[in-house]
């Protein structure tokens, strides 16, 4: 659970951003006087703004959030020290999660933003210190998004809105405790150790397997293949099955997954089987010859 924190009565205006597919998909859009709910997040800031974030007061490596006056961001610790770097502060209510600090804040002034992008293969890449703001009472919902045409038509870097600029002042935050951190960790870990696999029904079992049943798999079989691959282990694994399901459309790109009843005779069933194995984290892997 989040730990709720008392109301800040700070008037000064904190600058956060949005980027333009988040209220192009849903929710609010940005405009004066208008209310903001969302997850906040401190970035490394490699477009070159001109309204970073505040003083860093607190890096907490443990809870991995960066603290600020009256409110608090998370901050993910691949980037390294945020002291260090100049940092933006970015919002999201698609991508909040329960390690990303709330806030609750009224907008005060609104900027559009705008960059320019340059294309590399078929990348478009924001250039450093290209970043501009154009003040509106409210952004646009759908901005122009041409940009990759008008890059490959003119064979020249073009300017393209990216998002908008918030001024807020916060009502109320929230962050949270470290027994949420450890529980998102410790999903991160098993989803580290977790692996999706088609591959005929018999190599799972006598019986199709249901969620929590225990798994020896040969990852090493050639029949099998394994989707996103996220592991470098080969030879029998051992582990729980979590989703087990039938796949309707062998051979095809793309996967239409159908229910399957567990403990029926894998003997019986022509169609492969997808299975997510989480795998031991203890166990090494047994290589074929051993």
């Amino acid at each position: 659970m989040s730990m709720m924190i008392a109301k800040s009565a700070a008037a000064e205006l904190v600058y956060m951003s949005v980027e333009s597919w988040e209220y192009g998909c849903c929710g609010e859009v940005p405009a004066e006087g208008g209310l903001l709910r969302a997850g906040v997040t401190a970035l490394p800031d490699e477009a070159g703004g001109q309204l970073p974030a505040p003083p860093i007061l607190d890096w907490d490596r443990d809870l991995e959030l960066v603290r600020f006056t009256n409110f608090s961001a998370r901050w993910d610790p691949k980037y390294g020290d945020p002291r260090r770097l100049p940092i933006r502060l970015g919002v999201s209510w698609h991508n909040q999660g329960s390690v990303v600090p709330a806030i609750v804040a009224d907008v005060v002034t609104v900027y559009q933003e705008s960059v320019l992008y340059q294309l590399s293969g078929r990348v478009l890449i924001p250039m450093r210190d290209t970043m501009e703001y154009t003040r509106m009472a409210a952004v646009e919902r759908f901005p122009d998004s041409t940009t990759l045409a008008q890059v490959q038509t003119v064979g020249a870097p073009v300017r393209n809105v990216c998002g908008a600029l918030m001024g807020v002042r916060l009502r109320s935050r929230q962050e949270p405790s470290a027994e949420v951190l450890i529980e998102y960790r410790d999903r991160l870990e098993r989803g580290s150790r977790s692996v999706d696999l088609i591959g005929p029904a018999a190599m799972f079992g006598p019986v199709v397997p249901g969620r929590g049943d225990r798994l020896s798999v040969d990852l090493s079989d050639s029949r099998l293949r394994m989707l996103d691959k996220r592991t470098d282990l080969s030879g029998v694994v051992h582990g729980q099955a979590g989703q087990v399901s039938i796949v309707n459309n062998p051979g095809q790109e793309w996967f239409d997954l159908g229910d399957i009843a567990p403990g029926e005779p894998t003997d019986t069933i022509n169609a492969p089987l997808y299975v997510r194995l989480t795998i031991d984290p203890s166990r090494r892997p047994e290589l074929p010859g051993n």
